[in-house]
């Protein structure tokens, strides 16, 4: 149907370019034509004259040669210009219809309408293989049709449940696209705003995205999920990240013991619960090392990269690449301390108390992926002899020094 809207809209604009150009024209032929009849009528009174006595030869021949120039100057410059007129018109009308044309297929919007026509026509299969697990699964493309199919739907019809938005969020979030994410769950909460599923997912994508007050929105939704199910697992255990992640490690703690208290010990979710206590319990054990990382960040940077995740970690000198410690929280500007300590391990028997040289490595993350990426700015530190205690450097992060 878009395609066939598109050659109705190319043939419309073809059409009235084409009038807009040819009407000068045939109004100039009909002037030019005009001025040929009143030529030919003056020179018949001429010879006229002539034949009845009341114009002398010489006279006449004087009098119809000023009329030949009177004409071939300015009725010929007309026909000459009609006939030019109408071949520009002619090449201009077909210029607008091929660039027309050839700007739309450049552009990929005839890709895209084609595509949109597809994901539409499609969308029941599409649901089917996705949702009730009917026949092989989506691909990628087909996944993206299936989206794209999904919120012209919604688009169009009022989705009374919040389900289709919630549903669209959740494809997107599976391909990295969380800021579509977290406005889909948005206006599935304006449909369904006590919905627990929607509101763990809009919690989530905040989270991830880094958003403006996102622990609080996380948290206020969270609070309604436990409000309704106080038992709810995955409330509870985001609850209990965030608090980990804040630093408030006797909140984690609490939020964790109860959450192993409330699944049953064959439940897959009961070892990497217990894990997340065991990192909490060595958190707030006195750490044997400890370094004070004094970081400025100018505003520059800061407004380069205002949705990015900071990651302050260290690295031993040689040896293994995993981080000793790690610290994860939003970009900032100005100055703040981060603390790493020998327990923030990610790997059991791995940390600052496991070397004898590290150093220390600020990354900016757009994609908020441990990862490093190309694109992100980052620095380090020079080598640092690892001593028990406390130990304190300072580092700048700007646009002039961050490596690319």
């Amino acid at each position: 149907m878009q395609m066939t809207q598109l050659f109705i809209a190319l043939a419309v604009i073809s059409l009235v370019t084409i009038a807009i150009l040819w009407w000068p024209v045939r109004a100039t032929v009909a002037a030019g034509n005009t001025r040929q009849q009143l030529f030919a009528e003056k020179l018949a009174l001429l010879v006229q004259a002539r034949d009845h006595g009341e114009l002398a030869e010489d006279d006449f021949v004087v009098a119809a040669e000023e009329l030949k120039q009177q004409f071939l100057t300015d009725p010929a410059q007309v026909t000459l210009q009609s006939g030019s007129l109408t071949r520009w018109r002619l090449a201009a009308v077909a210029s607008v219809t091929i660039v027309t044309a050839v700007v739309y297929l450049i552009t990929g919007q005839y890709r895209e309408l084609a595509q949109w026509d597809r994901a539409v026509a499609n969308l029941p299969g599409y649901g089917e293989r996705a949702l009730l697990g009917k026949g092989e699964p989506l691909s990628d493309t087909e996944i993206d049709e299936f989206a794209l199919g999904l919120r012209t739907k919604l688009m169009q019809n009022d989705d009374q449940d919040g389900m289709g938005w919630f549903l669209l969020g959740r494809i997107w979030f599976s391909q990295g696209r969380n800021m579509d994410a977290q406005e889909a769950f948005q206006q599935a909460l304006v449909f369904a705003p006590d919905n627990a599923k929607i509101l763990l997912s809009y919690a989530q994508s905040v989270l991830v995205n880094n958003a403006p007050n996102a622990t609080q929105k996380a948290a206020e939704s969270l609070g309604k999920v436990l409000a309704q199910d106080p038992t709810n697992t995955d409330a509870m255990s985001m609850l209990a990240l965030m608090a980990q992640e804040r630093g408030d490690y006797k909140e984690a703690k609490a939020a964790w013991e109860l959450l192993l208290s409330q699944v049953d010990k064959q439940d897959p979710r009961y070892d990497s619960i217990a894990q997340q206590l065991a990192q909490v319990d060595r958190l707030m054990t006195p750490a044997k090392r400890t370094i004070e990382v004094v970081l400025t960040i100018d505003e520059a940077t800061k407004n380069a990269y205002p949705n990015a995740t900071l990651f302050v970690f260290a690295k031993a000198v040689t040896g293994s690449g995993m981080p000793l410690a790690v610290h994860k929280m939003p970009v900032f500007s100005g100055t703040q301390t981060i603390t790493l300590t020998s327990q923030m391990q990610m790997q059991a028997g791995w940390g600052l108390d496991s070397v004898t040289d590290a150093l220390v490595q600020v990354r900016l993350s757009e994609s908020g992926a441990v990862t490093a990426e190309s694109n992100d700015p980052e620095i380090s530190s020079a080598a640092l002899a690892l001593k028990d205690g406390l130990q304190r450097i300072e580092l700048q992060l700007t646009a002039a020094n961050a490596s690319q």
